[in-house]
């Protein structure tokens, strides 16, 4: 069944939806929505989901036909990629912030070198855990300064910045500086 708001432009469309016709939003995010995943998944290498992801692009689209006004010479879809890629930019960057580190990036290092204590049904899983733990270990033994190595250790016990640098004796600057050096080093 061919859907009345099929052959409006976006502008028209952007008036029925503001007028409240769900119908005219049903047409206008099927439009865009092959651009809000193709967008997404320029981010997907990210920590978060890819369809989270075109979520945060899909806000981005209903905030942009809130938002829209036509009088300043941009067509919306120029406004709608803009809403777009900012809203997805803004989830990614809130997820790496120091304050919201996803869950699903933190990796805990046991100091036991027993692996078999790790309750893994798998060996080969076991094995393989063991082996990343042991090259992530010698990577940062043999990488790191012993500043960042001290920086790492503090801030992976939940220390703040501030509370680092005052350990350490040394500015936050520093601190943060550290932290950014040992995360490029550790990639």
């Amino acid at each position: 069944m061919m859907n009345k708001f099929s052959d409006y432009s976006d502008e028209n469309l952007i008036s029925a939806c503001k007028s409240g016709d769900d119908d005219a939003y049903g047409v206008l995010i099927g439009r865009y929505l092959f651009a809000v995943r193709s967008r997404a998944y320029a981010y997907d290498k990210s920590a978060i989901d890819f369809e989270d992801l075109v979520q945060e692009g899909l806000i981005g689209l209903v905030n942009a036909v809130k938002c829209y006004d036509g009088s300043f010479g941009t067509s919306f879809s120029t406004f709608a990629y803009l809403c777009i890629d900012r809203n997805i930019m803004s989830a990614v960057k809130k997820t790496f912030s120091k304050k919201q580190i996803p869950k699903s990036v933190l990796v805990f290092i046991e100091e036991t070198s027993d692996f078999e204590s790790n309750n893994y049904e798998n060996p080969e899983i076991a094995l393989i855990s063991k082996e990343n733990i042991d090259l992530l270990k010698k990577r940062i033994t043999d990488k790191l300064s012993n500043l960042e190595k001290n920086v790492l250790t503090l801030y992976l016990n939940g220390n703040s910045y501030d509370k680092i640098a005052k350990i350490l004796n040394i500015s936050q600057k520093s601190v943060d500086n550290a932290i950014q050096r040992l995360r490029k080093k550790l990639k």
